[in-house]
């Protein structure tokens, strides 16, 4: 991951939120939401540019996008609602897009939208005091393929026999996530009670076909749902998403390829080097939060002072411990690598649940379609990291 700060036309940028801790502080963040399903996020810096000085003025007014004659004075320092797929434009043309990154853009502010992102894309619009709440991890969803859980076309039965079942193919086509228009209704959210996070429908909320709305609180703080104070307070995905999001990434090879790494690269430091020899007097090298790190006393022989590979496990290690950092540590610069130990990191990843039930299935059917044979893949190498 990739961050740019986007200044305005003179390099103005009121919002003081966007540091390297704030940063750290999503993508860990980020991890400790995606990890236990065997995604991982790798931070690789970040950088700023200055907006143009002759960016079109594009306000939304009345549902509809308003061109002025003026340019912006903003720039793209407050990406309008209108001016996002201008933006992408613009950063691609110009050499601000790293290829091989997903890419996330940080303006001083947005006018009419929280956060934004490209489908299936490797680019995402968040403010800087959004990178450690639901914003990040909803428009990452958005970059992994999932779409919104609301919808005005979707029927709430959920039985496939139902004549007015269409779940599998309406809305998010997720038929775990319940069907709803919306929780957001101009701002508030009143049919939610937000110190729990029920839904009270007076009857009023109903489908096309008249039948009412009737959401879970786990529907309603999904982290791809719009009640923003319950994503905030309980934010959650369902098994069947997470699944989704990975089936997405290994069928688009062409997209998604060149943004995939090995887990080897979680073991590499995000910034400072390490002393080769005599007193220390670079930054030493640090790891980036949001994991469970050990870093075990070892005996090895590292060739130029520099760590041994990845691969390379002909060391040997004893069980004391040198340092022990936690997911939730807040002090990155103790997430260090002390002298003579090995790093061990504790992936917190179980298998879901459904990919459980779909591997029995598997076996007891001996039937395995495309989909299954992705999910049945995407199983064994949880199997085997555990």
């Amino acid at each position: 991951m990739f961050f740019w700060q986007v200044k305005g036309p003179n390099g103005e940028y009121p919002n003081n939120n966007f540091t390297e801790y704030n940063i750290l502080e999503g993508v860990a963040h980020l991890n400790r939401t995606y990890n236990k399903f065997n995604i991982f996020f790798k931070y690789v810096g970040y950088d700023s540019f200055d907006s143009p000085p002759n960016t079109t003025l594009l306000v939304y007014q009345g549902g509809t996008c308003v061109v002025y004659p003026e340019f912006d004075p903003h720039g793209y320092g407050m990406i309008r609602r209108c001016q996002i797929i201008d933006f992408w434009n613009y950063v691609t043309a110009n050499g601000l897009k790293h290829p091989n990154v997903i890419n996330i853009y940080a303006p001083y502010a947005t006018e009419h939208y929280r956060g934004a992102a490209s489908y299936l894309r490797s680019t995402a619009i968040v403010k800087p005091q959004d990178f450690a709440n639901f914003v990040n991890p909803h428009e990452i969803g958005h970059v992994l393929g999932l779409p919104h859980t609301r919808s005005i076309t979707e029927n709430v039965p959920r039985d496939p026999q139902h004549p007015d079942f269409n779940a599998s193919c309406a809305g998010d086509k997720f038929v775990v996530t319940a069907a709803i228009e919306r929780f957001n209704v101009g701002g508030s959210y009143p049919f939610v009670d937000l110190s729990d996070c029920t839904y009270d429908n007076d009857g009023t909320q109903i489908d096309s076909e008249g039948h009412e709305y009737e959401p879970t609180p786990q529907d309603v703080s999904n982290i791809m749902s719009d009640c923003s104070p319950c994503m905030l307070q309980y934010p959650n995905f369902f098994d069947e998403q997470f699944l989704s999001m990975r089936h997405k990434v290994l069928s688009n090879p062409t997209k998604f390829e060149p943004l995939q790494n090995t887990i080897a690269s979680l073991y590499e430091p995000y910034k400072g080097e390490y002393s080769i020899s005599g007193p220390v007097t670079n930054e030493p090298p640090l790891f980036q939060p949001g994991f469970r790190y050990r870093f075990r006393e070892c005996q090895c022989d590292c060739p130029d002072g520099e760590p041994t590979p990845y691969e390379d496990i002909s060391f040997s290690m004893g069980n004391a411990t040198l340092l022990m950092v936690e997911a939730d540590e807040t002090d990155f610069n103790t997430i260090t690598h002390p002298n003579h130990s090995a790093i061990q990191i504790f992936f917190n990843h179980p298998c879901p649940t459904l990919m459980v039930k779909i591997l029995e299935n598997a076996m007891i059917t001996g039937i395995v379609s495309p989909l299954l044979a992705v999910s049945l893949s995407l199983m064994m190498g949880c199997l085997m990291q555990m």
